[in-house]
């Protein structure tokens, strides 16, 4: 969303993290695919069947991973529709009907004003600067598997490497090039930091979807949920009915409630 962002330097400003995130990517895709699987060809350390295979394996996590990003960058996160309701809930909720006085509209439920982006947003998790964003009610679901499918491609380039990494440290691997071996080494520890965080990120929005909480509404102050609908509705109000679409980045279909 800060891509259409009203100021030019805060549009401008947004692609970085983003260009850092698409650099970080491009490094370990050449270390793993030119790099490595490269090498294990060129050397004949590995039968080319077994390496087409293990790069098929790691192109059916790395694609729907950059689609996912793509689809969690470039989709609005939802605004409130205009005229949504606002009477109505002014009339229900009277003096405590929640109102933004910068956007001047009256907000629904679990939404909340991001400064960042200078808009209200529905069911708004967080700001996120790495996919110069927000995360929330039309969004949420390509985060979660932007962080997953990230998750298991580092983690799939950690165990493929990994007896090659060993046969660096224990010398037992051929004297190729040692700026090579460097950044295989390289390479590998952003694969480990990366796979070890974004589980933990996918572990946290997995079980806050469940929930049918954000990172916004880590506690209530009732200390009852009213939004939870029971783990596997408030999973479909996210990710969708249809099983398929829970491991494909596109929209989901017949969401489970109504966030307005």
């Amino acid at each position: 969303m800060l891509f259409v962002h009203k100021s030019y330097i805060v549009r401008v400003l947004s692609f970085v993290p983003v260009a850092i995130v698409l650099g970080i990517v491009a490094l370990l895709y050449h270390s793993y695919v030119v790099g490595y699987c490269g090498g294990l060809l060129r050397d004949g350390d590995a039968p080319a069947f077994f390496v087409a295979l293990e790069l098929l394996v790691f192109h059916l996590l790395f694609a729907p991973f950059i689609v996912a990003y793509y689809r969690v960058v470039t989709t609005h996160p939802g605004s409130v529709p205009e005229g949504w309701r606002a009477a109505h809930a002014v009339a229900e909720a009277g003096p405590r009907a929640r109102t933004c006085t910068t956007c001047s509209v009256v907000k629904p439920d679990r939404c909340h004003h991001c400064s960042i982006c200078g808009a209200c947003v529905l069911k708004m998790d967080h700001h996120c600067p790495w996919v110069a964003n927000c995360v929330g009610y039309r969004n949420h679901k390509f985060f979660l598997q932007f962080v997953a499918y990230g998750a298991l491609c580092c983690a799939w380039i950690c165990l493929m490497q990994a007896r090659e990494i060993a046969g660096v440290f224990g010398g037992t691997r051929s004297a190729i090039n040692k700026l090579l071996d460097v950044s295989s080494i390289l390479a590998f520890i952003l694969a480990v930091s990366f796979a070890l965080s974004l589980l933990c990120f996918t572990a946290l929005h997995t079980y806050l979807i469940l929930k049918a909480r954000t990172t916004l509404e880590m506690s209530f102050s009732s200390g009852v949920n009213p939004y939870d609908l029971g783990a596997r509705r408030n999973w479909e109000q996210v990710m969708g009915v249809e099983v398929w679409r829970w491991f494909v980045p596109v929209a989901a279909a017949g969401v489970v409630g109504d966030v307005v």
